[in-house]
This record gives C-alpha cells, sequence and structure tokens, in this order.
C-alpha cells in the first residue's frame, strides 16, 4: 500500500490537516518546501512494531530535535518522527536514544535542551554554541516569509492536545524539519545518503524579493553579507549588498567583472547579481555561493572560545592553505593581482576547501600597480607598500604568507596593542615573526614567501611544484587536489609569466633576475644555464644582490659550469658590500674552509658575526649557529662559552636544530651554564621535532642511564633511520644481552659507516660467538680495521691474540708492540700490561724501572691490579724507595675495589701503621710519589 502524500503549501491544506487523522506507524510524504519531502512516521515506546522505524533512521551527521514531557519529535536525513512516550519503553526505544551520544545534535530551544538533560542520563553531542543560536534565528526568519501563506498559520504555534490529527502532529515537527532543511547545508554532502539538494540557477540579475534574508554574516567598509533562502527553490546563498553610496559603485562593479571572469574551484563563485533600485529599495549586491563556515577568521574565532566547527582537525589548516595557494595562483596565471589576502578573505566550505573571496581591491597588473587606502588592514601590508605603496604579484605572496602564520599559529603576526606607526616600522624593517610549529613543507611554504625584498619571493607557479614535490602531510581531499593539480597552468602564456618577459625588456632588475631563475630551473623554458647566467648578470649589473649571489653559487658549486671558487668569492664579496647577509655568510665560509680565498679564520668569524645580525632583523641562523661554534672551540675567536650559548639560544629559538643540540649539549654539562639536564631535554626535542639524528641520539642516552630501555631504543632507532651511527651503534649495545642476533646486525651496518666501537664490538662477538658463528680470523679482521681508526681496545685485543697465539701465530714482541700502542691510547689495562712484560722481560728486555712508572700510571687511574703491585714495589724497596705507610695506602685503595691480595696485605700489618694515616699524612704520602709522563 503506497504512502499519503501531502503538500504543506498546497492551497486549502491547513483544513485537510486539521481533519484528517493519522495512524502509529503509518509512514506518509510531506513536502515541506519546494521538493523537500520527508517520510514522516508516527512512533510509540511500547509498541513493537515502532522498532522497524527507529532502526532505520539515519541519524548522522547529524539531527534536530524537540522535546515535551510527553513525546519527542526530531528529524533525520531520512525520516521526521514524533515519539509518543508510554509508560513502558521497550529496551530498543532506550539505545536508540542513546546513540545520540555519536552524533550532533541540534534542540529547537533551551527548554528542549533541559527537557531532554533531565529525562535522560545520556551525555548528548549537543551543539551549545554558534550553530544553536544561528540556526534559531534562521527558523524565525524562515516564519516570517512562510506568515505571507495564511493556511500555514495553525503550523507555527503547538496545540495543547495531541489528537493525531495531521495538522497536531505536523506541528510537532515542523520546526525540527525546517531547521534541518537550513542547517544540512552546513555539512558536507557527501556525509549524506539521501540526496534531497536543490540546485543553483544559471547566472543572472534577481530581485531581492526573490529571498529571504535568514541571518547576517558579517561586514565591512563596502557593506554587508547575508546568508539567504531563494525562495522559488530553497537554495542557500551568501548575497554581499554594497553600501548605497557613490564611491562603492566602482568597487560592485569590479568585483562583479572580476567574478564573472573568473571560474575556479578555489575561487568564490557568482551566480548572479541585484541592481540599485529606489523603487524596490534594492541595494547593488552580488550573490555568492554560501560557505557554511564562513571566513578562516571565523574558525579561528570559535576554536580560540573552545568551539571549533564539526570534524575540525590540523589537516584541515593543510588542505586551506594548499586551496588558497591554488586560488591565488589562478588569479595570478590571469594577470590579477588580490591585493587583500587576509584571514578574512579566504572563506571555507562543509568540506573545509577553501575559496578567496572579495575581489573589490583587485587589479590586473597593467592597470595602475599603486595602491588605493580601500584595503582594511595594514597588519597584512608588504614592505614595499609602505614607501611606494606599489602592489605587484610578489605583494599578495607576502600577504598569504601572514595569512599560513596566523591559520598555523592561531596567533596575529604582530601584536594588536601596536601602533600604527610602530607596525609600519616593523614591517619596513622586515621584523617578521618565526613560524616554528607546523609541517616541514608549510615552514618552508612560509619562508618562500615573506621575504622583506620582493624579488626574492617566488611566484605561485614555483611554489606550487616546491609545495606539491614535498607534501608529505595529509591533505584531507586526493580528488580535490588532482582537480587543482590539473587545472594548474603551467604554460608560458600565463600573464604573471609574460608580464616578467615585458619588465626584462624594460631592464627591470628584478624581472630579469626571475627570469635568470626560470631559465636556471627550467619553468616555462628549457633550462638553459647560459640565458641563466646572462640575465643573472644583467640583473647583476643593475645590483640586484640576490642575482649577484646565485651567481656565487653557481661558480662555488660548479652548477652547469666549471667550479670557480675565487670567481664565486667575487660575488658574494660585491653582494655584502650592498648589505647581502647571505653572500656576506657564504664568504665566511669560504673564508673558514680556505676555499677560492686563503684561510682566514678571524676574517671568517667577523662575517658570521655580521651576517647573524642579532640586533637587526635578519634571520640568518646558520651564522649564528657557526659564530657558536667557534666562539666555543675558540677558532678564529677567544673561546668564550657563555657567548657562544647566547648565539645558540638565538639560533635554537628560531628553530636551528644544531644549535638545539648543542645548547642541549651545554646545559647537559653545565658547560657556560649551571647543569641542567631538563633544559637539555628541552632543546633535544625540539630538534627531535626536526629529525635531528644527534638529538634522538642523545635522548636515547638520557633514557638508557635511567633504565628506560624501551625508550632508548626508539630514540636509537629513529637517529639510526636517519643514518646517525652512533645510534646504531648504541642500538647493537642496547641489544646484546636482548637479541645478539640483533645487536650483530646493527653492529654491522654502523661498521660498514666506519664506526670504530662497532667494529670492535663485532669483532668480540665473532671471537666469542655470541649471536653468530664463531670466526676468530673475521674477528681479527674487524679488531685490525678498528685499529686502523685509532680504537685502543681493538689494538689491546689485537695484542692479547699475538700474546696467546690465538688466529695468529704467537708473538710476543708484537703483543708487546699493541699493547703499548694502546697504552699511548690511554688503556689502562694495556697500561697494566705492559708494565707486567716489562717487569717480567715478556717480548721485551726486561726492565723494572720503566715498568714502576707504568704501573703507577695504571694505578693513579684506579686500576687495582697496578696499585696493588705498586704497594708491593714501596713494601720491598724494589725500583721504589721503601716507603711502608704509602704501600699501605695503595693496598687500601686496592681493597677498596675488592683486590684479595691486597686486602690480605692490609690485614698484616694495619695495627701496626695505622697511628701513621692522619689525613695530612695520606696525602703527602700519595703525592710525593714520583710522576712519570709518558
Amino acid at each position: 500500500m503506497e504512502n499519503e502524500n501531502f503538500q504543506l503549501f498546497a492551497p486549502g491544506f491547513g483544513e485537510i490537516a486539521s481533519k484528517h487523522y493519522l495512524h502509529v506507524n503509518k509512514v506518509f510524504n510531506v513536502e515541506y518546501y519546494q521538493g523537500f519531502t520527508m517520510k514522516t512516521v508516527i512512533l510509540e515506546t511500547d509498541n513493537s512494531d515502532s522498532l522497524k522505524f527507529i532502526k532505520e533512521a539515519e541519524i548522522h551527521p547529524f539531527l534536530t530535535i524537540h522535546a515535551e514531557r510527553t513525546y519527542f519529535s526530531l528529524c533525520t536525513q531520512n525520516y521526521s518522527i514524533l515519539i509518543i512516550f508510554k509508560d513502558f519503553f521497550l529496551k530498543e526505544f532506550s539505545d536508540f536514544f542513546a546513540k545520540f551520544e555519536s552524533t550532533l545534535t541540534i534542540p529547537d530551544n533551551e527548554d528542549t535542551f533541559r527537557t531532554i538533560q533531565k529525562c535522560f542520563n545520556y551525555d548528548f553531542h549537543f551543539d551549545d554554541g554558534y550553530m544553536f543560536d544561528d540556526a534559531l534565528i534562521e527558523y524565525e526568519s524562515l516564519i516570517s516569509y512562510f506568515r505571507e501563506f495564511s493556511h500555514l498559520s495553525c503550523f507555527f504555534q503547538i496545540d495543547t492536545d495531541l489528537d493525531f490529527s495531521l495538522k497536531s502532529v505536523i506541528q510537532r515537527v515542523f520546526k525540527p524539519v525546517m531547521i534541518y532543511f537550513v542547517r544540512r547545508n552546513f555539512f558536507s554532502r557527501s556525509l549524506f545518503k539521501y540526496q534531497h539538494f536543490p540546485t543553483p540557477e544559471t547566472y543572472r540579475e534577481y530581485s531581492f524579493d526573490e529571498f529571504v534574508e535568514l541571518r547576517f554574516i558579517g561586514s565591512g567598509s563596502y557593506g554587508n553579507v547575508s546568508m539567504c533562502f531563494q525562495k522559488s527553490n530553497g537554495y542557500i546563498y551568501a548575497i554581499k549588498m554594497y553600501f548605497p553610496v557613490k564611491s562603492h559603485r566602482k568597487l560592485f562593479h569590479t568585483e562583479l567583472k572580476s567574478l564573472r571572469k573568473l571560474n575556479h574551484p578555489c575561487i568564490v563563485k557568482v551566480y548572479g547579481y541585484i541592481l540599485q533600485s529606489q523603487v524596490t529599495h534594492s541595494r547593488n549586491s552580488i550573490i555568492l555561493e554560501f560557505m557554511p563556515h564562513g571566513s578562516v577568521k571565523d574558525i579561528l574565532d570559535q576554536v580560540k572560545k573552545g568551539k571549533p566547527p564539526p570534524n575540525w582537525r590540523k589537516e584541515c589548516k593543510i588542505k586551506i592553505i594548499s586551496c588558497a595557494l591554488f586560488g591565488l595562483d589562478f588569479l595570478h596565471s590571469k594577470g590579477i593581482i588580490h591585493r587583500d589576502v587576509k584571514m578574512a578573505n579566504v572563506i571555507v566550505d562543509s568540506d573545509f576547501s577553501a575559496k578567496l573571496t572579495d575581489f573589490d581591491s583587485s587589479k590586473h597588473f597593467t592597470e595602475n600597480p599603486y595602491n588605493s587606502d580601500d584595503r582594511s588592514s595594514v597588519m597584512y601590508y608588504p614592505p614595499e607598500t609602505t614607501t611606494s605603496n606599489e602592489y605587484t604579484f610578489p605583494s599578495d605572496l607576502y600577504s598569504f604568507g601572514l595569512f599560513i602564520y596566523e591559520l598555523i599559529t592561531e596567533e596575529q603576526p604582530f601584536y594588536v596593542e601596536t601602533s600604527l606607526f610602530q607596525l609600519i616600522d616593523m614591517i619596513q624593517q622586515g621584523n617578521i615573526p618565526v613560524l616554528k610549529d607546523g609541517p616541514k613543507e608549510i615552514i618552508k611554504l612560509y619562508m618562500a614567501c615573506v621575504g622583506t625584498d620582493p624579488s626574492i619571493r617566488c611566484g605561485t607557479f614555483y611554489l606550487i611544484d616546491m609545495f606539491l614535490s614535498n607534501l608529505s602531510c595529509d591533505f584531507g581531499d586526493r580528488c580535490l587536489l588532482d582537480v587543482l593539480i590539473s587545472l594548474h597552468d603551467t604554460s608560458l602564456n600565463r600573464q604573471d609569466v609574460q608580464s616578467i618577459f615585458k619588465k626584462a625588456e624594460e631592464c627591470d632588475s628584478f624581472a630579469l633576475f626571475y627570469l635568470g631563475s626560470m631559465y636556471f630551473f627550467g619553468y616555462f623554458v628549457e633550462q638553459k644555464i647560459e640565458e641563466a647566467i646572462k640575465y643573472y648578470e644583467k640583473s647583476a649589473m643593475l645590483g640586484n644582490v640576490h642575482a649577484l649571489f646565485n651567481l656565487g653559487l653557481i661558480y662555488s658549486k660548479g652548477q652547469h659550469v666549471e667550479k670557480d671558487e675565487g670567481k664565486a668569492s667575487e660575488y658574494f664579496v660585491l653582494a655584502s658590500e650592498l648589505g647581502h647577509l647571505p653572500s656576506l655568510f657564504s664568504y665566511g665560509v669560504m673564508l673558514c674552509e680556505g676555499r677560492g680565498v686563503a684561510k682566514d679564520l678571524k676574517k671568517a668569524y667577523y662575517c658570521f658575526l655580521k651576517s647573524a645580525d642579532l640586533k637587526g632583523y635578519g634571520d640568518n641562523t646558520l651564522a649564528m649557529f657557526n659564530v657558536g661554534c667557534m666562539l666555543e672551540d675558540g677558532r678564529g675567536v677567544s673561546k668564550n662559552l657563555k657567548k657562544a650559548k647566547k648565539y645558540y639560544k638565538h639560533a635554537a629559538n628560531k628553530g636551528h636544530s644544531g644549535a638545539q643540540v648543542n645548547l642541549g649539549n651545554m646545559y647537559a654539562a653545565g658547560r657556560g651554564c649551571k647543569k641542567k639536564p631538563s633544559k637539555a631535554l628541552h632543546y633535544y626535542k625540539l630538534a627531535a621535532e626536526q629529525d635531528n639524528p644527534n638529538a634522538y641520539l642523545n635522548l636515547g642516552n638520557f633514557a638508557a642511564k635511567q633504565r628506560r630501555e624501551a625508550e632508548a631504543i626508539q630514540y636509537y632507532e629513529n637517529g639510526a633511520k636517519l643514518g646517525n651511527t652512533a645510534a646504531l651503534f648504541n642500538l647493537g649495545v642496547m641489544y646484546v644481552n636482548i637479541d645478539p642476533g640483533k645487536a650483530t646486525e646493527y653492529f654491522h651496518i654502523a661498521s660498514d659507516e666506519g664506526h670504530s666501537g662497532a667494529l670492535y664490538n663485532l669483532g668480540k662477538m665473532y671471537m666469542n660467538g655470541i649471536g653468530v658463528a664463531k670466526n676468530v680470523k673475521y674477528a681479527l679482521e674487524c679488531f685490525e680495521k678498528a685499529a686502523s681508526l685509532g680504537n685502543s681496545r681493538a689494538i689491546f685485543n689485537i695484542g692479547l691474540l699475538f700474546l696467546d697465539g690465538i688466529g695468529v701465530a704467537k708473538n710476543e714482541e708484537i703483543g708487546f708492540y699493541y699493547l703499548k700502542q694502546a697504552a699511548f691510547r690511554g688503556h689502562i689495562i694495556a697500561i697494566f700490561d705492559v708494565g707486567n712484560m716489562l717487569e717480567l722481560g715478556i717480548g721485551v728486555m726486561k726492565n723494572e724501572y720503566l715498568a714502576s712508572e707504568f704501573f703507577y700510571i695504571a694505578a693513579l687511574e684506579r686500576n687495582p691490579e697496578a696499585m696493588y703491585h705498586v704497594g708491593k714495589m714501596l713494601q720491598e724497596g724494589r725500583v721504589l724507595a721503601q716507603d711502608k705507610v704509602a704501600a699501605f695506602r695503595f693496598f687500601q685503595m686496592a681493597g677498596d675495589q675488592g683486590h684479595i691480595n691486597a686486602i690480605l696485605e692490609c690485614r698484616g700489618y694495619r695495627e701496626q701503621y695505622i697511628t701513621h694515616f692522619t689525613p695530612e699524612k695520606k696525602m703527602k704520602r700519595i703525592t710525593s710519589l714520583p710522576y712519570v709522563a709518558m
């Protein structure tokens, strides 16, 4: 049996509704507005037949609800439902209400909100912020329009008695349905299984009488924007209405003309216009697509209040930045400069795709390039506009860069309290904020946009190529990204590219520089290094420091030309004399390494110091880092740990990971500052966030010392993946007792990278057959390789192998030679063993006096066997003058380390000599013994 059908706006419907009665669990269809039809049904909580409908109700992505003491009415994707409360609730109904926790619920008023809280103990996901308030405003605006239809008036108030008439039922579901009707436009259409959305009309002139103004959205110096409802089909638009003043007529026509020509997914779509009329009292207006989330500024305002839009995540920021970049690139490819890129002029749809809007200030690059005073935010002014007022393609990029900063950090780029004059001064000086947090590709994109000099700001075509090639973070919408890439204009006919050729013909240094870069990288033209150098040289002759710098780089690296470091240094010096700090830094590197110029550390330090530019607004973190390194090591300047720490800190705070590690090392060791492990960890973690391998190594060492093995292994693995051989070695050490086979693998990898400790440990494992099959020959090879790298333990072990004849022919002379080499490198046991061999004449001529010297050195290094031997020599008066008190002291020190014979010696005559050991005498006896220098 087919469902009954009703049309709310049909003539005479009010009278029909009063007389027509409905049945429980019987579905009927109601067309609530033009084409918006909902299946409607009455259910009872004790009726098992009602369960079918609550199971079918699609409550995601949201639902709207009205509640009274005796019933609920709600609207979902596929049903408008009236639920009558009975004395008994089937469990399935309770479960149905519990499911509301997992979706967004919009109550129709505060009474409903309180009723639900009182009736149920569930933590409903209510929207108690902007969506709830705005939904009520929109509903009241709709009702004002519906009042024009007299037969609908009976549905705006709810009768006291519920009599199951069509009128009574619709009274109770009407408000949730109409709120749902509007609010569904705030969610991605992909979330709806039941697509009953209206479609917009084609571009034309409209009358304001065709719309219902639902809600005010925002305003600016030009006028205001409202959310409007088209009466004919219920489609939602944003209508931008200009103030009726003469000066705004031009803005209206400029924006309308611009939007009419622009068809791109990242540019707001225009559907028509309304002309100013004294008869209808309408204003010049542009009919635009409605963007549910408003501007990026609106979103951040909500986030700061703790009420972000539904489904807001970090990935949404990446998507917004990407869309804004593609939109700006599209404008520039058409020769249009936006001239007002900022948070309020980037609007966001239900899927968090972003679009550029507000084109009333935009201009074609061939028009007057000078800026007027119609832009609303000085904070986004590029430096060049504060002096010449000229606004160009690179000017848009600067504003876009600050847009990135504000979106990622959720903070304005400059303090709001700053005066206008201070703000302009900061902009002119290039005092841009440092973007520390965020994906690396976003930080790189930001830095490419915000240079003080417009000539070094890359074109959008380059930025997109750079951004996409490094995009590792989640864009969130691969289909959209593919569409945007397909629409990206890479032809030479782009108007922004043509403008570069045109200005280059006019000998504009910036255009010549840019043209050189295009030929160097092969953007839009065939890569020709000779042409690139030609244009760079022309630009350099006009004083362009960036062209000079690039020429220096080309010749210093030998990029597609014969390497000529002398010529490179000349270019760097010329650019340095014009105040180009990166060139000064590069010249400093050449002086430091003696490339192309005579090595001069003192002069190199001066170059780094000046290019670090701490008192100005430079951002040469590499220079700051190098100054810190030279001060710490005392190269080219007197050693000064306090100053080194200062420069490391400046570079670290600007995100230089090497400086963060070195600063962490200073805090860990207490060098140039108080020892502060917590601060050391802080800086190591900052560097680790940038995947600095040494930071992971140091964090692993910290964790290992505190016996947090799993954490240490994780840090070491991160460092090892980035090629840190010490981390590989430490992983091997960590796994020796856990998984010897795995330890061997790590030692093999580290040894291949030339790590002497790994080679030594590998030799030990093959020597003893730990984690691998025993292989003395291979063990010896490992020891020899480690020995060639100066590893004293490996040298010592080779000596032992020759002494014992293991894996090699026994040879005490060679054994003595290796032990002596290990001793000279500070190996304590080797020092003692050399003394022992000298004393006994093994592998060398017997020499007790020289033996005593080796024993004494080993004893000073706390070797218990050596301390015992020195004690015996002092006790017996062999080689050393007899001194039983001093002998007792050495026995005592050896005994403290568990040496059995030393303990027995102490017991033998403790009572006899104990009176001699006052603290002063102890020190005197020890320090008066002969010291032997090696």
